[in-house]
């Protein structure tokens, strides 16, 4: 336990930068706020305020959206000192990763957040304004392993901002693959049903065939195109 205490002490040392009053203040703002939305959907006609209220309550949205925007490049930070130190724990304390973070105040979901908003910077940089003004219900939502596969560059690309829109296309993916799967069962059945349908109608012309009694030309001439027929379905 005293060797574990001396490695977080460590960690924790390692993600303060100049002011550890700073990072206590910027960790504690992310973990409080869920102020990212960039896309605000609001009708402010339906208020009917004086126009002076309503230019300074839209100077509040814009102040509001800049900050958010300056939280998420802390959260990238934070989010790259946590994927450090956890490569340090998994060296010779595997299952210790979730016990630090946890002493530091931190929960799963924002550790995953960080991480993968972090990651996002990495694999895309050339996007890295847009994962910046992503929402954390974005970043979550991205990440779920149910999206198809082009979901997460279409967020990237700024073709999806909102985590509502993600999960709307996931029900519809779902609904789809449903709607796929029953037509496939349906035509499962529609081929037992004709491989029954067949055997019955060969053993009725095997039946006919043993019955023909005629040895005419006639006779021999339609056995050889039932002969042509039967050797075109082969």
């Amino acid at each position: 336990m005293a060797k574990m205490a001396d490695i977080q002490n460590k960690l924790r040392n390692a993600m303060k930068p100049n002011s550890s009053e700073t990072t206590e203040k910027a960790m504690n703002a992310i973990i409080n706020n869920d102020i990212r939305e960039v896309v605000i959907n609001f009708n402010y006609d339906s208020l009917n305020l004086e126009k002076s209220d309503l230019e300074e309550l839209q100077e509040h949205e814009k102040a509001l959206l800049m900050q958010g925007k300056s939280l998420n490049r802390i959260s990238i930070k934070i989010g790259e000192h946590l994927h450090k130190a956890k490569e340090i724990l998994i060296k010779t304390h595997r299952d210790s990763f979730m016990e630090w973070y946890e002493a530091l105040g931190l929960k799963k979901d924002q550790v995953s957040i960080f991480m993968n908003r972090y990651k996002l910077a990495l694999d895309f940089p050339e996007a890295k304004d847009i994962i910046l003004s992503l929402s954390d219900r974005v970043i979550k939502e991205s990440i779920n392993k149910k999206n198809p596969e082009n979901l997460l560059e279409r967020v990237v690309r700024g073709e999806i901002r909102t985590a509502e829109e993600i999960r709307e296309i996931r029900k519809n993916i779902s609904a789809g693959a449903e709607i796929f799967s029953k037509n496939i069962e349906e035509a499962q059945i529609v081929g037992e049903n004709y491989k029954i349908k067949i055997g019955i109608q060969k053993d009725v012309i095997v039946d006919k065939v043993k019955a023909i009694t005629k040895t005419d030309r006639e006779t021999f001439e339609k056995l050889l195109k039932i002969q042509e027929i039967l050797k075109s379905m082969e």
